[in-house]
């Protein structure tokens, strides 16, 4: 009888997730994390802006802000959620998320664009449509937490104003047509990409489905023929991948978790374009030195949750590879920076927080 138990245990167990082992290992190196980004946060809330203000070398904005300070401090804010803690928790880490959403809501002044509606959130500290869209998306994730008051009601608002952005933005009349549908580094780009595509989307499914706030129809067809257009038969069968942009014709892994979530943040999950990339991430050379991989693994990690549980358990074990065996002995991970020049936002707050991310949905539950 107590070996039939321990069966029902060990099946329940895998068909939810990762193997009851793996997911302890995946838990305890995502506490680890999280335990670090702890020690980086300053009085202010903010996640290591003014160490990072003080270093040689460091990126300064006009705004006299670290470079993409707000939006690093958002993503903290996203690992911890997808850690599965809550800005009401009375934790540690609860407290933390509170202290970033009053630092992200009471110090950023959004700005409006000509022509376009709500404001942008992405001017301040630099991290343009990237910001514009990952600072709402993690406010939206936590705000549902917070009790009422005034700092709930100033999240509403600027999550409301950045919903407004992002919909003008990709609906901007001058849009040249293949690009219609995405979005793009700046929110008058005539052009889009499917790297901050997948953020603006993830904003408006969460802000939608979370906060209720109405998004049009026309915005999540025109994303999806968007990205459908960007999907390319690889040279395995039906098999299929993802391009960054229509003119290029690199098929890689970042790019191709990041293809199928947006497809999934449409509601268009089920779709061949999307399934069918599933089995590219499984068998893909994935370059440990890509600039983009900590969103890469991240954007993968919650596309693989469709997948068939073989493919699952495929994708879990390369992430035991690549982040787990990696992790640093302080918790944390760092980045190829030499490689990124500008891209300053991948701090190693920022590539940490990304990685919980990406471990979170395959660790067991927070204690």
């Amino acid at each position: 009888m107590r070996v039939m138990l321990l069966l029902l245990v060990v099946c329940t167990c895998s068909a939810h997730g990762a193997e009851p082992s793996k997911a302890v290992t995946f838990r305890k190196s995502v506490d680890r994390g999280i335990e670090w980004l702890l020690s980086r946060q300053d009085e202010d809330g903010s996640i290591d802006s003014h160490r990072n203000k003080d270093k040689p070398g460091s990126m300064i904005t006009k705004s006299g802000v670290p470079y993409a300070q707000n939006a690093v401090s958002a993503l903290v804010l996203l690992s911890f959620h997808d850690a599965g803690h809550r800005v009401s928790d009375k934790s540690q880490e609860g407290i933390a998320m509170q202290k970033v959403l009053t630092f992200l809501c009471s110090g950023l002044e959004p700005q409006p664009v000509k022509c376009l509606s709500g404001a942008y959130l992405g001017k301040e500290d630099n991290s343009m449509m990237y910001g514009a869209a990952i600072i709402p998306y993690a406010m939206a994730c936590a705000e549902p937490g917070l009790p009422k008051g005034e700092l709930k009601k100033l999240c509403r608002r600027h999550i409301r104003s950045a919903v407004d952005f992002s919909v003008s933005s990709q609906q901007l009349p001058t849009k040249r047509k293949e690009h219609l549908g995405g979005w793009r580094y700046l929110g008058m780009s005539l052009d889009s990409d499917i790297s901050i595509t997948v953020w603006h989307l993830l904003l408006l499914r969460t802000a939608g489905d979370q906060l209720e706030i109405d998004i049009p129809q026309k915005t999540w067809n025109l994303a999806t023929h968007y990205l459908k257009s960007l999907s390319v038969a690889t040279d395995k069968g039906s098999e299929k991948a993802f391009l960054y942009q229509a003119s290029d014709n690199r098929l890689t892994f970042s790019r191709t978790g990041a293809g199928i979530l947006a497809l999934q943040a449409c509601g268009e999950g089920s779709c061949a374009e999307a399934t069918e990339a599933l089995p590219f991430l499984n068998r893909v050379v994935i370059d440990p030195n890509d600039r983009w991989l900590a969103y890469g693994l991240r954007h993968c990690s919650k596309a693989m949750k469709a997948a068939a549980p073989d493919i699952q358990n495929h994708f879990q074990i390369r992430l035991q590879n690549l982040l787990v065996n990696q992790q640093s002995a302080n918790g944390s991970w760092s980045g190829n920076h030499a490689s990124q020049g500008k891209a300053q936002a991948f701090s190693d707050e920022a590539i940490t927080a990304l990685s919980i991310s990406a471990l979170a949905p395959w660790a067991a539950p927070k204690k």
